[in-house]
């Protein structure tokens, strides 16, 4: 049975269940899906997928940090490792070896066009 309406209660309560739900999302592996499906397993007249993701959002907007860094074009140099390594594959004797990543990139200021 579909309620018609939510209470103000559920979405109070899935809005204090996100600082766990954001703890998660960090995991390898943990997708907004599996989250949800474990949300609606409490209580089965819960919020959709649809508009838990519409939650969500919006409580990452409201609670989100940016910072914008003021630079002239290409002055700056940003390196990022990747967390895991990825593997190069010799398909000939079947042997993964590990290698690093490295993505380098100048943030550049886009120019008018003469």
């Amino acid at each position: 049975m579909k309620p018609e309406y939510q209470s103000k209660s559920s979405f109070e309560d899935l809005d204090k269940s996100f600082s766990s739900v954001l703890k998660e999302l960090k995991r390898v592996g943990v997708t907004k899906k599996i989250l949800w499906t474990a949300y609606k397993t409490k209580d089965p007249v819960r919020v959709g997928y649809s508009q838990y993701c519409d939650h969500l959002n919006k409580h990452l907007k409201n609670h989100q940090f940016s910072y914008v860094s003021e630079h002239k074009a290409a002055d700056n140099l940003m390196i990022d490792f990747a967390d895991k390594k990825l593997y190069l594959t010799d398909y000939d004797i079947g042997e993964q070896v590990p290698v690093e990543f490295l993505l380098v990139f100048f943030s550049v200021v886009a120019l008018p066009l003469p």
